[in-house]
């Protein structure tokens, strides 16, 4: 969800939020793995 609303906004993203956003992606992948 996260990822898409990235996706659809063209508004620059603050880099503390990019790597909050990163550490839920890898925390999603671990789950799933």
């Amino acid at each position: 969800m996260a990822r898409r609303y990235l996706e659809e906004s063209n508004r620059p993203v603050p880099e503390s939020v990019m790597h909050l956003v990163r550490e839920r992606l890898i925390a999603e992948r671990a789950d799933l793995a």
